[in-house]
């Protein structure tokens, strides 16, 4: 049966399938609001002001893999279940966005401290690793400083910040980029290693509508 037989079948069986897929779109959103408001009046405060962050689909799958299967389920805060975040209790932050893991494939190790400023983006596949396994003896890591990410940095994908890496203000790190060192506030940075590749200028916008200030 050829394209225009087929078409014609289902116009007869069902003379109007756009209405249909228009109430069965509409009907899965109003269930997804139901359950978006079930989901906020059954959370912390916390948890609320993260969910209010994100798209109503994204609140519930991210609360389903996260707090029902407990994949990452000891981050306080939204993160992708392809990702991992070690050393939550070393991660310094001071506002939501960023979600450190929230983007699928990062790995967010923070052994030795990861300071995390405002308004940080970070693509998906960034690795931030902020501490080396000993040469001698690999079950240990050596201890260093902690890695710092200014306000306004935009990490591209698949980015690697190595340990003791200092990110000024508003810094573009590219895809790709192989991270070491410190780097001042308004540039871009790229390669492997990664090394400043032009100025910006100073940063002019603001923080994201739905900003949730930290205390840490």
């Amino acid at each position: 049966m050829n394209r225009e037989a087929r078409r014609h079948r289902d116009s007869k069986a069902n003379p109007n399938p756009g209405g249909f897929r228009r109430i069965r779109a509409r009907l899965g959103r109003g269930l997804r609001g139901i359950a978006f408001r079930l989901l906020l009046l059954c959370s912390s405060p916390y948890s609320r002001a993260q969910y209010h962050c994100v798209s109503q689909r994204d609140a519930l799958l991210y609360f389903f893999m996260q707090r029902v299967l407990r994949v990452n389920g000891d981050v306080p805060w939204l993160v992708h279940w392809s990702s991992k975040v070690i050393g939550v209790d070393k991660i310094r932050l001071k506002t939501h966005p960023p979600f450190p893991g929230y983007s699928p494939g990062q790995f967010i190790q923070a052994n030795n401290g990861i300071h995390f400023g405002a308004n940080v983006i970070m693509a998906p596949g960034v690795k931030i690793i902020s501490a080396n396994h000993a040469m001698e003896d690999f079950e240990k890591h050596l201890p260093t400083d902690p890695i710092v990410i200014g306000d306004n940095c935009w990490i591209g994908t698949n980015a690697v910040l190595l340990p003791q890496t200092r990110l000024g203000n508003h810094v573009i790190v590219g895809a790709g980029a192989v991270v070491n060192g410190t780097f001042p506030d308004d540039c871009v940075i790229a390669g492997v290693p990664a090394r400043k590749i032009r100025d910006l200028a100073p940063y002019s916008g603001g923080l994201p509508k739905r900003t949730i200030q930290l205390d840490s």
